[in-house]
């Protein structure tokens, strides 16, 4: 019998069995992967350059022939490393002029601590099987080092890393970091179940992992928008585009800070 919404929490609308080995599980029998992308600054180059770093790029990607999305999600700069090395970089230094130095730089990255910055990743897939695990995390290997010749940083997101994905997709009003959820903070409760003895630690690991990422403030679906934890959003998707486009024709919406992008 279908279950009434008004009887749902929000982990009933998470697709998460479990995150371990460098992969997100799903209760519809899938494992998903992400690479970390990072590229270098090519501000100085010129459009020869571009055009060329481009077409290996798509070479790279076009040897793939299972599914792939590259997704861009807003984050709050993570600061607090950088200032914590500032800091204690200046309480052992004695030269007035490097001080002023240190002084400005902590400034300017306190000013932007609110701040927020998009995180590329690619996302790839494949449906549950025996060694499917093994084969999708060497799909990604083979994804990294092949973009790595493209002057693209890519890195396998390890299980904190896709926590930390999958908790600023869910709450794109909050800002984040990389450090572990305080005790205090209050999540919604898991939904209750009966056990069966023998999956009663699995469930109770599944529970407190959809407790974990889980929006604060759930979900609410109304008429033409859909409200996240804090954040009200709604939905786009660009179906027609011109067959001949320029270079970086998609970077204002890659790297726009108030949308989540997926190609």
């Amino acid at each position: 019998m279908k279950k009434k919404a008004n009887n749902q929490s929000a982990q009933d609308f998470l697709n998460m069995e479990d995150i371990t080995g460098n992969l997100i599980y799903t209760t519809d029998k899938h494992l998903i992967g992400f690479l970390s992308l990072a590229g270098s600054d090519n501000s100085l180059l010129q459009e020869s350059e571009h055009e060329r770093l481009t077409a290996q790029m798509s070479a790279a990607l076009a040897d793939e022939t299972e599914p792939w999305q590259i997704i861009s999600i807003p984050r709050t700069v993570d600061t607090q490393r950088v200032l914590e090395n500032l800091n204690a970089m200046r309480q052992q230094c004695e030269n007035n002029a490097r001080l002023q130095l240190l002084d400005g730089e902590i400034h300017s990255l306190q000013e932007l601590s609110d701040d927020r910055e998009p995180m590329i990743v690619l996302k790839c897939w494949v449906k549950a099987a025996p060694g499917a695990d093994k084969e999708l995390l060497h799909r990604l290997s083979l994804l990294s080092s092949r973009l790595s010749d493209s002057q693209i940083s890519a890195r396998i997101l390890e299980d904190q890393q896709l926590k930390y994905l999958c908790k600023i997709y869910s709450d794109l009003g909050v800002s984040h970091d990389m450090e572990e959820p305080e005790e205090d903070i209050t999540i919604l409760e898991g939904r209750k179940r009966r056990w069966r003895e023998q999956r009663a630690l699995a469930e109770q690991q599944r529970a407190a992992l959809l407790d974990e990422l889980a929006p604060v403030g759930g979900f609410f679906f109304e008429p033409n928008r859909i409200r996240i934890g804090s954040a009200v959003l709604r939905c786009y998707a660009v179906t027609r585009y011109p067959s001949q486009v320029s270079y970086g024709w998609a970077s204002a919406l890659t790297t726009a800070t108030d949308a989540v992008t997926c190609i």
